[in-house]
């Protein structure tokens, strides 16, 4: 193999295992949602949260006064710290299924997935992982829930 096709082959390698490693977790690389003003219990406040200003899309776990993980049932709006409270649509995985595929919804009164997204959830031994993109308006924020 010659030289210049050798780094084509490098350099595509990294790049594929670069993308690989920021979809799968191995369960120890998350950032912390812990404000209590994520929990599903909650009630809006004077003062609203967001999820797509200064958001950035990674992993993160919920904890603490957030609860343990999102809930997978249409929240009530105006719960969680905003108007539109961020779910997840659909079961959660087994540990062995590794990181999937899942809709988020946004409910809106009336429209329980006013707003949708595709998230990836990862059950790290009943530690649920999330990658959660930024939200397209304002006033949608990620719900969390014991």
């Amino acid at each position: 193999m010659s030289r210049g096709r050798f780094g084509v082959v490098l350099v595509s390698l990294l790049v594929t295992l670069s993308t690989v490693s920021c979809q799968v977790p191995d369960c120890s690389s998350y950032v912390i949602l812990n404000q209590r003003w994520r929990s599903l219990n909650f009630t809006r406040g004077t003062e609203l949260h967001c999820d797509r200003d200064g958001w950035v899309t990674q992993w993160y776990r919920f904890s603490g006064a957030a609860g343990t993980k999102m809930p997978n049932l249409c929240d009530p709006t105006q719960h969680c710290g905003t108007h539109a409270p961020v779910w997840i649509n659909g079961t959660y995985p087994a540990p062995e299924d590794g990181a999937v595929d899942r809709q988020a919804c946004a409910h809106w009164p009336g429209d329980c997935c006013r707003w949708s997204m595709k998230v990836r959830v990862r059950n790290c031994g009943g530690v649920f992982l999330y990658y959660l993109p930024t939200t397209s308006d304002c006033w949608l924020a990620y719900c969390g829930e014991y």
